[in-house]
């Protein structure tokens, strides 16, 4: 299999466009082949920047969202997208520099749904999967007090320089 490098990204709203150019900046700098970013159907502003293939699922607030971005480096050959009309998952079945790959990118409901990921088929082979299982790993980074400090900080983190998360 081909190295790649590949980020997932929860980004909340992508409408200033400096934000959006530091997006695509450290995207670029970073040499990402794959990027798995969770927005709201502001998608379309990233999309006129990027320079590579745009897959995603909007829904029509800005509660939800996933987009898939990919390198124009990269040798790609598009088999199926498949993709629910609330943007909750993408699936794009391709080929990768000839290795039979799967990308997902998956935003679960902030409420406890059993059925969510039977309804994902997903086929025989290799799979990259990110975005929003709306699990802790670890606590210390994971959970913040509020939900406008966890803005405060990863807007803090971008802006710094650092992965935002």
């Amino acid at each position: 299999m081909t190295k790649l490098t590949c980020i997932s990204w929860n980004i909340r709203g992508i409408n200033p466009p400096i934000k959006r150019k530091k997006i695509l900046t450290y995207l670029k700098k970073q040499k990402v082949d794959i990027a798995s970013h969770l927005t709201d159907n502001e998608i379309l502003k990233l999309w006129r920047d990027w320079v590579g293939n745009v897959f995603y699922s909007s829904f029509s607030t800005k509660a939800r969202g996933v987009a898939l971005l990919i390198n124009k480096n990269l040798n790609l050959n598009l088999n199926s997208v498949e993709n629910d009309k609330s943007g909750r998952f993408l699936l794009v079945n391709c080929e990768i520099n000839r290795n039979k790959i799967a990308l997902g990118n998956i935003y679960r409901p902030n409420y406890d749904d059993p059925l969510f990921f039977n309804n994902l088929i997903m086929k025989e082979g290799q799979y990259i999967v990110g975005g929003d299982f709306k699990m802790v790993l670890n606590p210390l980074l994971d959970l913040y007090k509020t939900e406008q400090d966890m803005d405060n900080i990863g807007e803090k983190r971008f802006m710094d320089g650092k992965n935002p998360s």
